[in-house]
């Protein structure tokens, strides 16, 4: 029988507690380590900006953006390599403040009415590790693709940040190319996604879920692997099965990759469409429910992480599992 979503607040901010498996995260060799003080250190010193920029300083949320467990993640996608690493952080402090990515009214206001009432780009759920789900309806799209499609997405990236619970750093998305198709999408703006996607959100990715692909999608995915690192490659999952779990609850084994989507995410966090018992009937009441509960939701996680980051002391380095309350 299916469940709808009626309480947004609610089903935003916190897994269902059928999303009980925990995350691990990398903790440092000693040599490792060393490497990270260098970089909190090198960021940290007095003066530092971002290369070419007229602001004074890092402001509050791009110190926190470099948090331990960020310089961490950063590190690991370049090979612990600290000199790598500093040119992808420079590079990717400048591109969030070009697209100034923490102001999140701002960025709602710019990609709101064009992208998200349709419902084809949404944050719905959790996976079993309590990872949110960003859900990517490919052909509920009503305008051509565009950067500010783009935008979008990264917008709801930085929202599923927002919304993981204490310890977890991922999340997952299911791309669905259901329907009839009414755009192609550039491969200059597949790649340009791909390219932020990896330079500016390392170690962030749990499963990419592909599904309901055509053969003519095949071969545009096929054209956009070719862009993909390995690390990225590998969390890709190609149409998996949407048929629902024969149990009440997903697998624990640690089979790769998963032969369907409810074997990652519970049926009470997954859409009915594919294998869950979630029902959402998308319309003007249902986005103006969302879209407050989503906007709501994360300007209250941002104010009380930014809090307690200021009660540890601020600067860089500060753990966000510490200010996020593990």
């Amino acid at each position: 029988m299916s469940t709808p979503v009626l309480d947004f607040p609610s089903f935003l901010g916190s897994p269902s507690a059928s999303c009980s498996i925990p995350e691990t995260f990398h903790q440092p060799l000693p040599e490792e380590e060393a490497k990270v003080q260098s970089l909190i250190e090198y960021f940290g010193k007095e003066g530092y900006d971002v290369t070419g920029s007229e602001k004074d300083g890092l402001t509050e949320w791009e110190m926190m953006f470099l948090s331990r467990e960020g310089i961490i993640r950063f590190l690991i996608a370049t090979k612990w390599d600290e000199d790598a690493t500093i040119k992808r952080l420079e590079k990717c402090l400048a591109w969030r403040r070009k697209e100034e990515i923490d102001d999140i009214d701002l960025i709602s206001n710019k990609v709101e009415a064009e992208y998200a009432r349709t419902g084809g780009q949404i944050i719905l759920g959790y996976t079993s590790n309590s990872q949110p789900v960003i859900v990517m309806q490919v052909n509920k799209r009503d305008t051509p693709p565009s950067y500010t499609g783009l935008l979008q997405l990264f917008f709801l990236l930085e929202r599923s940040m927002d919304l993981m619970p204490p310890g977890v750093t991922k999340t997952s998305f299911i791309v669905d190319f259901a329907g009839k198709r009414k755009y192609t999408t550039p491969i200059s703006l597949a790649k340009e996604w791909v390219s932020v996607l990896q330079d500016c959100y390392p170690e962030r990715l749990a499963v990419g879920a592909i599904v309901n692909i055509p053969w003519v999608v095949n071969i545009f995915l096929q054209a956009v692997y070719v862009f993909l690192d390995p690390v990225t490659k590998s969390k890709i999952v190609l149409n998996p099965s949407l048929k629902p779990a024969p149990t009440a609850a997903p697998s624990t084994a640690k089979a790769w990759p998963p032969q369907s989507l409810a074997e990652v995410i519970p049926a009470d966090q997954l859409l009915t469409q594919y294998g869950g018992t979630r029902e959402l009937v998308w319309g003007e009441e249902t986005h103006k429910a969302y879209w407050s509960a989503l906007m709501e939701v994360c300007r209250d996680r941002r104010e009380r992480y930014r809090a307690k980051w200021r009660e540890m002391g601020g600067g860089i380095g500060k753990s966000e599992f510490a200010f996020k309350g593990v």
